[in-house]
């Protein structure tokens, strides 16, 4: 089975993170036919730190962007524009 990834404009998104999502995702298909309890609940504690480190991300890059701008008000709208 074969994944169409489309490209993103997501600046925050590091190649770690990509790398992260596809371990993630090879954790779910393991543990989809897998009834290893010790493996589930590592796959559920991966997701739990990965989604951690997405919000990081996010918010970082986000902080990043106000405080470089000249405009912080009309970024922080902006970027509020772009996340709903």
């Amino acid at each position: 089975m074969s994944v169409n990834r489309s490209t993103s404009n997501n600046q925050w998104i590091t190649k770690g993170i990509i790398k992260s999502c596809k371990r993630k995702w090879d954790l779910f298909l393991l543990t989809r036919d897998n009834n290893d309890i010790q493996l589930k609940e590592y796959c559920k504690k991966y997701s739990k730190i990965l989604s951690q480190v997405v919000r990081t991300a996010k918010i970082q890059h986000h902080n990043n962007l106000i405080i470089k701008s000249n405009n912080t008000i009309k970024t922080t709208w902006n970027i509020i524009k772009n996340e709903t």
